[in-house]
C-alpha cells in the first residue's frame, strides 16, 4: 500500500524546522563578536601622558589681571617635564593624531566584518500552478561567506594600520616634547642674558657719580662721555633682549595650548651640564631600538606585508548560502495531501574570478607599497643616524666650551676687572679700561650661557630621537 497522507505535513514540519536552524545557524556565525576594540584604546591611552602634572602649593594660574578665574591651573614654576606633561594633554596638534589612530582603530572590526544578509521578497505577477497549488511568492534568505582568512587578511592589515597611526602619535609626542623642550630652553636663555646685561649695567650706572667727582677734581670730559654711550648701549640690548621675549614666550604659549593673555616669566636657565642619554659607543644600537619615527616606519612595512597577504587571498571564490520559502496557495482542482504546502529550496552559490589581472595586480601594488616601506626605513636610519652623530658632537663641544668659560676664560676675566678697578681709583687706568674689561666679562658670561644652553638643547633633541622622556 501507498504511504500515508498524514506524514505529508510531519515531512513539511521537519523541513520547515530544519530550514529554520539553518537560517539562524548564518545568522549567529555572522554575528560573531569583534575584538574589544574600545577596551584596547582606553588601555592605551591611559600611558600616553605620562602621568599628571606634579602638584604643590605653588600650583596656580598665573595670566593677565582680571582674568584668573578663567585661567588653566599651569604653573610655570613646576619645570620643564611638567610644561612637557601638560603640553601631551593639551597640544591639539598631538589630539590630531591621537584621534586619527581611534579612527585607524575602529577600522579593524569594519574590515574584519561579515558581509550583511539579503532578505528578498519575490511576488508572482502571474502563480506558477504547481500540483500542490499555485506559487504565489518567494521569501529568500542569502548569507555570502568570505573564503576562510579572508576575513583575518583584512582585519590584519587594518590592525597594521592602526598600530601604525599608534606608533605616530608616539613619535608626534617625542617631537612635541622636543620643540616644548627647545623653546622652554630658548626663553631661559633670553631671560639669563637680560639678567647679566641688566647685572652689567647697574654697575656702570654706580660708576657714573664716580666719574662725575672725577671731573669736578679736574678730570676731563671724555670718561664721563664714554661711560654714557656705554650706558646707552646697554640699556638697548636689555629693550631688545624684552622685546625678543614676546615672541619665545609666544611660541611656548601655542606648544602648552595656553590662551594669548598667560604670562610665562623666562625659567631660570640650566644651572648645570646636562648628562647625555647614551653612551657614544652604544648610539647605534639606542637609535635603533628607541627612535619612535623607525618604530613607525617598521610597522609600516609589517602593513605592507599584510596588504601582501590580503591581496593574495582576494582572488579566492566567496560562497553564498542560501534559504528559499515559496508561498502556495491550495490546489483547485485536486485534492493532494500535500496541497498548499510551502516548499523550501536550499542554494549553494559560489563566485567565479575568472578576470585574474585585477587580482595580481593588486599583489603586484602590494608589494611595491611594501618595498617603497623598506626604502624609507633605510634612508631614514641613514639620515637620524647623522642627525645623532651631529647632536652628540654639538653636545661635547657644547660642554667644553662651557667648561674653559667656567675653568679658565671667566675667572681670569673677573681678576683683569678687579685689577682694572683698583687702577683706576689710583688714577692708574681710565674708564675706558674698566669699560673694556666689563664689556669683555660680560662677553665670557654670555658665551657660557649660550654654551650651557646648547648642550641642554642638544640633549633634549638627542633624547626626542632616542625615544625617551626629557629631564
Amino acid at each position: 500500500m501507498g504511504r500515508t497522507h498524514t506524514s505529508m505535513p510531519a515531512r513539511g514540519h521537519c523541513r520547515r524546522t530544519a530550514a529554520l536552524a539553518l537560517t539562524t545557524s548564518i545568522l549567529l556565525v555572522a554575528a560573531c563578536g569583534s575584538d574589544p576594540v574600545a577596551q584596547r584604546i582606553d588601555a592605551r591611552q591611559r600611558g600616553l601622558s605620562g602621568g599628571p602634572l606634579p602638584a604643590g602649593p605653588t600650583v596656580a594660574a598665573r595670566s593677565v589681571p582680571g582674568a584668573a578665574a578663567s585661567q588653566p591651573a599651569f604653573d610655570p614654576d613646576a619645570g620643564m617635564a611638567a610644561a612637557i606633561a601638560w603640553a601631551v594633554s593639551h597640544n591639539p596638534g598631538l589630539r590630531v593624531a591621537l584621534e586619527r589612530w581611534r579612527a585607524a582603530a575602529w577600522q579593524e572590526p569594519v574590515a574584519g566584518a561579515m558581509p550583511d544578509p539579503q532578505l528578498t521578497l519575490t511576488w508572482f505577477v502571474e502563480e506558477i500552478e504547481t500540483r500542490t497549488g499555485p506559487q504565489e511568492a518567494q521569501l529568500r534568505f542569502a548569507q555570502r561567506f568570505p573564503w576562510f582568512g579572508k576575513r583575518d587578511a583584512r582585519a590584519a592589515v587594518a590592525r597594521a594600520a592602526a598600530e601604525e597611526a599608534w606608533l605616530q602619535v608616539i613619535a608626534m609626542r617625542s617631537k612635541l616634547a622636543r620643540e616644548v623642550a627647545l623653546a622652554w630652553l630658548d626663553h631661559a636663555e633670553l631671560g639669563g642674558r637680560l639678567a647679566l646685561v641688566r647685572t652689567n649695567l647697574a654697575l656702570l650706572r654706580r660708576l657714573e657719580p664716580v666719574v662725575r667727582e672725577a671731573m669736578r677734581t679736574g678730570a676731563g670730559q671724555g670718561d664721563l662721555l664714554r661711560l654714557q654711550v656705554e650706558i646707552g648701549v646697554l640699556t638697548d640690548q636689555v629693550a631688545r633682549l624684552e622685546s625678543r621675549l614676546r615672541p619665545t614666550a609666544a611660541r611656548l604659549r601655542a606648544l602648552l595650548a595656553l590662551p594669548p593673555g598667560f604670562a610665562l616669566s623666562p625659567p631660570d636657565p640650566p644651572d648645570r651640564s646636562a648628562p647625555l642619554p647614551v653612551a657614544p659607543d652604544a648610539l647605534a644600537a639606542a637609535l635603533a631600538d628607541g627612535n619612535p619615527e623607525l618604530a613607525r616606519l617598521r610597522a609600516a612595512v609589517e602593513t605592507g606585508a599584510r596588504r601582501i597577504a590580503s591581496a593574495r587571498r582576494a582572488g579566492y571564490p566567496d560562497l553564498t548560502l542560501g534559504v528559499s520559502w515559496f508561498l502556495t496557495g491550495e490546489a483547485a482542482y485536486a485534492d493532494p495531501p500535500d496541497s498548499g504546502e510551502d516548499p523550501l529550496a536550499l542554494s549553494l552559490g559560489i563566485e567565479l574570478p575568472l578576470w585574474r589581472d585585477q587580482y595580481r595586480a593588486a599583489v603586484a601594488q602590494a608589494r611595491a607599497g611594501r618595498r617603497g616601506a623598506r626604502a624609507a626605513l633605510r634612508d631614514r636610519e641613514l639620515q637620524l643616524m647623522a642627525e645623532a652623530e651631529d647632536l652628540l658632537f654639538a653636545a661635547e663641544d657644547a660642554e667644553r666650551r662651557r667648561r674653559l668659560h667656567v675653568q679658565t676664560l671667566i675667572p681670569r676675566a673677573e681678576q683683569a676687572l678687579a685689577v682694572t678697578r683698583s687702577s683706576y681709583r689710583v688714577g692708574e687706568a681710565s674708564v675706558l679700561d674698566l669699560i673694556d674689561r666689563e664689556r669683555s666679562l660680560l662677553a665670557l658670561q654670555e658665551a657660557e650661557l649660550r654654551a650651557r644652553i646648547a648642550r641642554a638643547s642638544a640633549v633634549a633633541e638627542l633624547r626626542a630621537l632616542l625615544g625617551g622622556p626629557q629631564p
